[in-house]
């Protein structure tokens, strides 16, 4: 009887650990992916300055993927995909929102930046409890990345 009774309270344990366990799984992808398109959009920028031309940073939203490239040539530098839960959402800059195709982000030679924000959230957003958006800074060049919460959304 005591060990049916433990094996009872281990399941229940278990029961509610579950959901933090999987969220807290969802959310580390979500960070993970962030900090990826941030780290290649610091390279972008000092790809620019050091080869004394312009970067750009690609991506699209419908394909969930993001690449680098120069203004004169088709060819896709480091081309990634986004795996697991996490998606592009939203592109702004100084305009309507892009919520589709593809968008990009020009680095000069100077180290500025043609700006704007990056929303990366869960492909499920109802099931996630955050959303993260890069900023560019256009004077800088520089990204910063903040955590939104769902009632910011």
């Amino acid at each position: 009887m005591e060990l049916v009774l433990v094996l009872l309270l281990m399941g229940f344990i278990a029961g509610m650990a579950a959901p933090f366990l999987i969220s807290t799984v969802e959310r580390i992808q979500l960070q993970s992916v962030t900090r990826k398109v941030k780290s290649a959009l610091k390279y972008a920028r000092n790809t620019a300055v050091s080869k004394k031309k312009r970067f750009i940073f690609y991506a699209d939203i419908d394909e969930n993927r993001f690449w680098l490239g120069t203004p004169d040539s088709e060819e896709k530098q480091n081309e990634r995909s986004i795996e697991g839960d996490a998606r592009f959402a939203q592109f702004s800059n100084k305009g309507t929102p892009v919520s589709e195709g593809i968008f990009s982000i020009g680095f000069y030679p100077q180290g500025n930046a043609s700006g704007g924000s990056i929303r990366i959230e869960a492909k499920e957003p109802e099931d996630s409890d955050s959303v993260y958006v890069i900023t560019v800074d256009p004077i800088t060049g520089s990204s910063r990345i903040e955590q939104i919460e769902p009632k910011d959304k």
